[in-house]
């Protein structure tokens, strides 16, 4: 049985029933084909193009009557628990400690990233879930693409999309969160491969975009995280010919490299990562030690925060360097205590136990395939980045985890 086989066949509704289903799939499209483009947002306030679809999105979901309450299955009730713990704790610290207000912001920020995302995604027929997951990849290959045409052909780019080190930032500003979405995007490129989904020549088209694009943002966390993503995606999905084979080329490509990499590896990445890997001295890996500082100063200052925390968007006023440690955990230890560490790990409790149950199940063992490894990976990506309630990060989590939904779930719209 193949992941195609689970895939129900289309119902016949009415026309009018039809068309309001339609719309609201477009308008989820629009919202997770955005979810990557940071550019776009106000200045006043982090409200982005996706967050506009998004609220149109549930607006016409509401009046479809079709809203998920558990939008996670049998894993919604653990997820708002942890909800409450990791909102809870933030907002004791920023009452207590911090500030009101930018508990207030925190808390809209994230309820709208882990409640509402999960409820605009989650719960469609497997078909439109593999359609929305085939548009957040051409929407990060668009990025990248972007990113290369202003690197290759603009000299003066705008320091928002070209770092002033020549790193692609493209449309999500950051060079790093540019490589984590290239690395997820590669990831779930190569599972709609092994299920069949992708042909070859698109598949490789789609590759070579993210690879190269990945190259640009000279992200060693990028790099390791697509390096992961790929080989577990490949053992727990992919036969044993996909295996030998992914593997030879694997090795065919690290000799290229190895060998003649100078010659036509981008030279941000030959400066950041591969020199980095070649010569196996992590201070070359760019900014390593300084957010090893950072990380250093959390650890003492999460001593003092364990019951109750900072605050929201505290910390960088306690760090003598001024900037938020780049490591989630230690941040939301920091400024959430124990109790937003604890709704913190709740999440990714919840997300595994979803995947775990698909994956033990041979009807479902190739969608589970694809949570457990997302999750693995969105929780390995945390400890090099701050808040994570952008939403580049929740749009391919719930994505993932809509995938191990038990069948009954999609049953709503047959």
């Amino acid at each position: 049985m193949t992941v195609t086989d689970l895939i129900p066949a289309s119902s016949h509704a009415p026309d009018r029933q039809t068309q309001a289903r339609r719309l609201e799939l477009y308008l989820a499209g629009a919202t997770v084909a955005l979810s990557p483009m940071n550019y776009f947002r106000l200045e006043m306030a982090y409200f982005t193009a996706s967050d506009f679809f998004g609220f149109l999105t549930v607006i016409v979901m509401l009046l479809n009557r079709s809203v998920p309450l558990r939008f996670f299955g049998p894993a919604t009730s653990l997820w708002l628990f942890s909800l409450m713990l990791f909102l809870g704790g933030l907002l004791l610290g920023s009452i207590v400690q911090g500030d009101p207000v930018d508990g207030l912001i925190a808390f809209v920020q994230y309820f709208y990233s882990l409640v509402l995302i999960p409820i605009i995604i989650s719960c469609r027929r497997l078909e439109e879930t593999f359609l929305l997951m085939r548009v957040l990849i051409y929407s990060v290959s668009a990025i990248m693409l972007f990113g290369i045409y202003l690197i290759v052909f603009v000299p003066d780019a705008n320091p928002m999309l070209v770092s002033g080190s020549g790193r692609l930032r493209s449309l999500l500003e950051r060079e790093n969160a540019a490589g984590a979405m290239a690395a997820i995007a590669i990831t779930f490129s190569v599972y709609l491969r092994i299920v069949g989904i992708f042909g070859l020549m698109h598949f490789v088209t789609i590759m070579a975009i993210l690879v190269y694009g990945l190259m640009l943002t000279g992200s060693n966390t990028g790099f390791g995280a697509a390096t992961l993503g790929t080989g577990m995606i490949l053992l727990l999905a992919g036969g044993v010919r996909t295996i030998v084979a992914a593997a030879l080329l694997a090795a065919i490509f690290s000799a290229t490299v190895l060998q003649f990499g100078d010659l036509f590896l981008p030279e941000v990445f030959q400066r950041r990562v591969f020199g980095a890997l070649s010569s196996v001295d992590i201070e070359q890996a760019g900014t390593f030690m300084d957010r090893f500082a950072l990380m250093q100063e959390a650890f003492q200052l999460s001593n003092e925060t364990v019951w109750l925390g900072l605050g929201a968007d505290q910390y960088r006023t306690f760090s003598s360097y001024g900037a938020p440690v780049h490591n989630t955990y230690l941040l939301v230890l920091s400024e959430g205590g124990v109790l937003s560490l604890l709704g913190l790990s709740g999440f990714f409790l919840s997300a595994f136990a979803l995947g775990i149950v698909a994956y033990r199940s041979p009807e479902s063992r190739m969608l589970g395939a694809l949570t457990l490894v997302t999750v693995i990976l969105f929780a390995l990506l945390l400890n090099a980045f701050a808040h994570f309630y952008a939403r580049f990060w929740h749009v391919p989590l719930a994505l993932a985890m809509s995938l191990s939904l038990p069948r009954v779930a999609y049953s709503m719209y047959r």
